[in-house]
């Protein structure tokens, strides 16, 4: 889920900052960002509240552009 990078990116995050955040492991935010692991529905939740983005936001496809 490239769409989760790109967030965290610019919200300033590094994937410590997003675990705390978030309450979610930076080993899982990391099996999602490279497309190891669906995000269960609550996972989805708290990560987008912590990016304070739309969770649809994160579902995205993969966006063309360099992150």
């Amino acid at each position: 889920m490239h769409s989760l990078k790109i967030a965290r990116v610019r919200a300033g995050m590094n994937l410590g900052e997003l675990a705390r955040m978030s309450g979610v492991s930076a080993n899982t935010i990391s099996a999602i960002e490279h497309g190891v692991r669906e995000p269960q529905a609550m996972t989805l939740l708290k990560l987008a509240m912590a990016l304070r983005v739309d969770p649809a936001t994160l579902m995205q496809e993969e966006e063309k552009t360099a992150v």
